[in-house]
């Protein structure tokens, strides 16, 4: 389940709900997120993360956002070992943006193809 505008910090009244229906809270992690908040969003999640690849609007992109790599490899330290999966998504929109993404994320979320 995911709310866009629901910060990670701010689902301590909903987690809960969700946890007790069986139903997975998808936390977002944007490029710009801290550690804090990488931990809080790890510490939510039962299923994957979401991390927003760039900044701004949605839309098909030329080329994937250089630090998303980085982004994905903090978001593992905080996740540890506890299965949780991180998916990438925000502006993908060809093949070659699915196979740079893959080699450091565990999904790929492809909307700006189809929008």
């Amino acid at each position: 389940f995911i709310i866009v505008d629901l910060p990670a910090e701010q689902a301590g009244d909903f987690h809960p709900k969700c946890v007790e229906h069986s139903v997975s809270l998808v936390p977002i992690i944007a490029p710009t997120s801290t550690p804090e908040r990488m931990k809080v969003a790890a510490d939510l999640s039962d299923s994957f993360i979401y991390v927003v690849s760039v900044l701004g609007v949605t839309g098909a992109r030329t080329s994937v956002n250089t630090e998303v790599g980085d982004v994905v490899a903090n978001l593992r330290k905080a996740v540890g070992n506890r299965g949780v999966s991180i998916a990438v998504g925000f502006g993908v929109s060809e093949r070659k943006h699915v196979q740079e993404i893959s080699k450091y994320a565990d999904g790929v979320v492809v909307g700006s193809k189809i929008v």
